[in-house]
């Protein structure tokens, strides 16, 4: 009986075989490493917390820093520079985002009462009107009032204006403050508080107010109130 040598079966009969069973191998096992390694890169992928392309800010950490300078187009919103147009209406922001307010875009209503001894002033003269400031007249084009039934409604446009400023823009009427005392001047006359026995008396509400730093408010009601006998308590 002839015996077999099991080592010599296993082994390749040549080289050159033994060298392409290698390289087969080799190859084999480079295919899968990079089946393996694209397997790996998709499960990283879908797991990690990667910037996403073009998001990745100023300091390359991954992070969108504001810029200065900003516009979005949301609902026909234009936001550029703290400045909001909708509806063709400018509004201005501050550092912190409050509105603020714009030169011509304002119109703002009040009430004034003026009253000389009890005597309360009607503001239905014509020289008082819009139509008079759109005329060229006394009236001023940012404070007046309107031929709408009620005397005392007066109509704030464009800028906000002081106490004073209103005043002034009204015909026969203006007003200042001599070394801390109100001073009225009304259709000739001048009435200064603390003078002659007069008092004057100038509230919005009930909480007295300096007309040359008083801007005035919508909803306001002012009170102008002069007594020549001293009986103004």
């Amino acid at each position: 009986m002839t015996s077999h040598d099991t080592t010599d079966d296993a082994e390749p009969t040549t080289e050159t075989e033994s060298n392409h069973g290698r390289r087969r191998f080799v190859q084999l096992s480079g295919s899968a490493v990079a089946v393996g390694l694209a397997g790996c890169s998709d499960m990283l992928g879908s797991g990690s917390d990667e910037t996403p392309e073009g998001t990745t800010g100023g300091d390359g950490n991954g992070t969108d820093e504001p810029t200065d300078t900003e516009t979005t187009t949301q609902n026909g919103t234009n936001t550029e520079n703290g400045t909001d147009t909708e509806n063709g209406t400018d509004t201005e922001t501050d550092d912190e985002g409050t509105p603020t307010e714009t030169e011509g875009d304002l119109h703002e209503h009040g009430t004034l009462y003026l009253e000389i001894d009890g005597d309360r002033h009607e503001f239905t003269d014509p020289k008082y009107s819009q139509a008079s400031a759109n005329a060229g007249g006394a009236a001023g084009a940012n404070f007046h009032f309107h031929d709408d039934g009620n005397p005392y409604y007066w109509h704030m446009h464009d800028v906000r204006l002081t106490l004073q400023e209103a005043l002034a823009s009204l015909p026969d009427i203006a007003y200042e403050n001599r070394d801390g005392s109100h001073a009225l001047e009304f259709e000739g006359e001048t009435y200064v508080d603390g003078e002659g026995g007069t008092e004057v008396q100038i509230r919005e509400r009930d909480v007295d107010i300096d007309p040359t730093e008083y801007q005035l408010q919508d909803g306001d009601i002012i009170w102008i109130e002069v007594f020549t006998d001293g009986d103004g308590s």
